[in-house]
């Protein structure tokens, strides 16, 4: 394959202007329009040098273009990536030539040596298939997918998607599953399809049944994820890795079922702030008592235990509940304060979003005293604690819990244990 190289051959510089330089059409038509503006000026004006056989370096493109050098050789690393042209081996000097490839002959035709003999540029993409895939079978992968698209293949799209089969590896198949799989999802860039592409053929992916095998196991994985962040309140984010890897832990190390992990969860509603690891420490506590029989001589099994816990904290709630019932009748003004109060700090909050000024927010603080203050006169004027209406919790560490906010097992684990041993003979 013929193609474009600088060497040390210098020409007259008036002469320059008399000349042309070939571009060939599939560059303008699949590359030009995509690329950015100051790596085609670099393509263009380095491949003018190359036509009329003069030398050029980086830093003198750099000085000709008003660019920085190392943005020139960002333009070159773009246009090495999409086989657009080819650095060549630092010469003497340091420098390393730019030979520019055929874009033609890659797309249309097979790979020759270059014009020096250099047998590394038979590594075209159209060059180089792997004895595995014939070109009818790659013909064949690119008329399935334009029947799946409804659209003809850009020049671009046939060389990327090429390259997945000839230098990764990956099987036709594979291919078609990836765009299969990726419009469902609605993302149909080529280089999104890529990275799915390559993500499974790195895991050993060959066919069609395990690309099918291995979403179905992904698939229910993400849905236990979404199950679980929606448990804690985690609500558009997605999962980091740690987070990851500890909720698989989960089901994989510990053997709990989806169901567990939510009850587990359950259990971060009397801590301040529900986390992973919260629910990792808890999991890995029930996993422990299970081991070794449940919670030894002293008290009821783990699962009563937990039910216990479960039981004295509903109490609590339905008491407080009752309170709050009793005080609403006799007192209908502390509802009508209690919705006031939540009305100012929801526009407090909107204020801080907003960057409101500090007047402003003085005036919600004076309100909220106020009603406060009128809240706390009407309850014991009437012969009611302040914090009657609250749920009082046995243990104030762990709300009821047996686990702390660290996720480690609370101080009153021991007593409430004996306690449900009690508890469960009296059901």
């Amino acid at each position: 394959m013929q193609k474009k190289r600088m060497n040390n051959r210098r020409q007259t510089t008036k002469e320059y202007y008399l000349f042309d330089t070939d571009i060939e059409n599939m560059f303008i038509n699949e590359y030009m329009p995509s690329a950015p503006g100051e790596y085609v000026k670099v393509y263009l004006f380095a491949l003018m040098y190359a036509d009329l056989d003069q030398p050029v370096t980086d830093g003198m493109l750099a000085k000709e273009l008003d660019m920085k050098e190392e943005d020139v050789r960002s333009a070159w690393d773009y246009w090495e990536k999409l086989r657009v042209i080819r650095r060549l081996p630092a010469d003497e000097s340091g420098e390393r030539p730019v030979e520019f490839l055929s874009l033609k002959e890659q797309f249309y035709g097979k790979g020759n040596r270059s014009a020096g003999g250099d047998e590394a540029a038979e590594d075209t993409v159209a060059g180089s298939l792997d004895d595995e895939y014939t070109q009818n079978e790659l013909k064949k992968m690119f008329d399935q997918l334009e029947a799946f698209t409804g659209r003809p293949l850009s020049g671009t799209e046939i060389m990327e998607i090429r390259s997945w089969v000839t230098e990764l590896g990956a099987t036709p198949e594979v291919v078609m599953c990836a765009y299969r799989y990726c419009h469902s999802k609605k993302k149909t860039k080529i280089s999104y399809i890529g990275a799915v592409v390559r993500e499974w053929n790195d895991k050993g992916l060959r066919d069609a049944g395990e690309v099918d095998d291995y979403l179905a196991d992904t698939d229910q994985r993400r849905y236990q994820y979404r199950r679980i962040f929606k448990a804690l309140g985690f609500i558009g984010r997605a999962p980091t890795e740690e987070e990851m890897r500890k909720m698989d832990s989960w089901f994989d190390d510990l053997g709990f079922t989806i169901d567990k992990v939510l009850e587990a969860c359950s259990k971060t509603s009397g801590i301040s702030n529900p986390n992973i690891n919260y629910v990792d420490s808890v999991l890995n506590n029930w996993k422990k008592e299970t081991g070794r029989g449940g919670a030894g001589n002293s008290g009821g099994s783990g699962q009563t235990v937990r039910d216990y816990y479960d039981h004295i904290r509903a109490e609590a709630e339905k008491e407080a509940t009752a309170h709050r019932r009793e005080v609403m009748e006799k007192l209908p003004r502390i509802q009508e304060i209690d919705d006031e109060l939540n009305e100012l700090r929801l526009k407090a909050t909107k204020m801080i979003l907003s960057s409101g000024s500090g007047a402003d927010k003085d005036k919600l603080d004076a309100k909220v005293n106020e009603l406060l203050q009128e809240r706390a006169v009407l309850m014991t004027d009437n012969g009611f604690p302040i914090n009657y209406m609250d749920v009082k919790y046995r243990c104030s560490k762990c709300g009821d819990t047996g686990f702390t906010d660290t996720g480690e097992k609370c101080s009153c684990y021991e007593e409430r244990a004996r306690e449900a041993a009690v508890w469960e003979g009296k059901k």
